[in-house]
């Protein structure tokens, strides 16, 4: 929520401000069915320090600050007339769900008229793609921050799943990072609720380049698989290091962004899913079908979180030939002396194909070999022969 909207550049002074990238993955107790808590903030009780270094974020929504509440840092976000109703519904989330993946909701400041301020969570490490960017600029990040991360957030959105939320505008922009390098979800204000199977539509609701075709249908009503499909992308984001359609949404203004990600995905563009070590086979395949056109294909948040934490699967080598079906030739420098075993053969034994020899033996450094020698090779190459001919 404080990245929200047109962001204000980060002051040189905040850069250095970066929360330690914890490697902790453990716990704390969920309670998906806490009533209503926050609190009614009086005025006088934030403290606002006046500069620039004080804007979180500004945009459509209104202005971002840091304040203090109660010797904490908290964000102040100041509401205008536009944003009241949806800060009506980000209240009427984040007042209901707890979990250590959310960002968390303090209160709210009533305010004369239409105007108010709603007091949530500071995370002093900002959107989680420029924090991944700020750790490899300090040569800080490594493979494990960025799985740490997305294991996060899949586990933020199995808990808004859980308790029948869909978000609704999934980006990194809307993922930040605390003081000890965890993953805060934030911006509820298109989040609703889920009444049986869906909830009412509203065109076009997200993010160009994390959002699937089906949100530019007014005849579509978005449900869980709209989280997926960009819950796709920003894993990919975070393990991959690289935004899917970046490159083809650079520099257009969001109306723009909106129209060509459409155009893309009717012609059946997909976000590209990378290879490599962060990508081993399962995981890549679950979030391939994060992308599934057919919204019905896609995983549950679940099924990314299982794929996510799921052990290394060991590779299997592959099988030893035997000698009869080794058809490679092995050249290796001396000559190889043969190892007696019951599958051994020798030249005498064990004719190879087009005439000449198999051999099995030990190599200096204890590996099994198979070398294929001719007869020719095996006549003109005996060190036992006489010189004279």
């Amino acid at each position: 929520m404080q990245a929200t909207g047109a962001q204000q550049p980060r002051p040189a002074a905040d850069q250095r401000l970066l929360p330690e990238p914890s490697h902790d993955t453990s716990e704390q107790d969920v309670d998906l069915t806490a009533p209503p808590i926050f609190d009614v903030i009086k005025p006088h009780e934030l403290e606002f320090e006046a500069g620039f270094d004080n804007v979180l974020g500004s945009g459509a929504i209104g202005t971002v600050l840091k304040a203090k509440w109660k010797g904490r840092a908290v964000a102040a976000k100041r509401l205008d007339k536009a944003s009241i109703e949806d800060a009506k519904k980000e209240i009427h989330v984040l007042s209901r769900v707890r979990h250590p993946r959310l960002i968390t909701f303090f209160g709210i400041v009533p305010g004369s008229g239409t105007k108010a301020i709603i007091v949530i969570e500071y995370c002093i490490g900002g959107q989680v793609d420029e924090y991944l960017e700020r750790l490899a600029k300090d040569g800080r990040l490594d493979d494990s921050i960025r799985q740490k991360l997305a294991v996060q957030v899949c586990e933020g959105v199995v808990a808004l799943h859980a308790h029948q939320i869909v978000h609704r505008d999934l980006k990194a922009a809307n993922i930040l990072v605390d003081a000890k390098g965890n993953i805060k979800i934030t911006d509820f204000g298109l989040a609703r609720f889920v009444q049986g199977t869906s909830i009412a539509s509203t065109l076009g609701a997200g993010s160009p380049g994390y959002m699937p075709l089906e949100t530019y249908d007014p005849n579509v009503r978005p449900n869980f698989a709209t989280d997926i499909w960009a819950l796709g992308c920003v894993e990919v984001e975070i393990l991959g290091g690289k935004r899917p359609f970046a490159a083809e949404l650079s520099g257009l203004n969001s109306q723009q962004a909106a129209e060509q990600a459409k155009r893309l995905l009717e012609q059946g563009v997909k976000p590209e899913v990378p290879t490599g070590k962060l990508f081993p086979p399962h995981v890549r395949q679950v979030l391939q079908r994060c992308f599934e056109k057919d919204r019905s294909k896609r995983p549950t948040a679940k099924e990314v979180l299982d794929a996510l934490t799921a052990p290394p699967r060991p590779v299997t080598p592959n099988p030893r030939p035997t000698g009869g079906n080794e058809s490679n030739t092995i050249t290796l420098p001396g000559k190889p002396t043969p190892k007696t075993t019951p599958n051994s053969a020798s030249p005498s034994a064990a004719p190879a194909s087009g005439g000449g020899f198999l051999i099995r033996f030990t190599d200096g450094q204890g590996r099994e070999r198979i070398v294929s020698i001719s007869a020719g090779e095996l006549g003109s190459d005996d060190d036992d022969d006489d010189d004279t001919k």
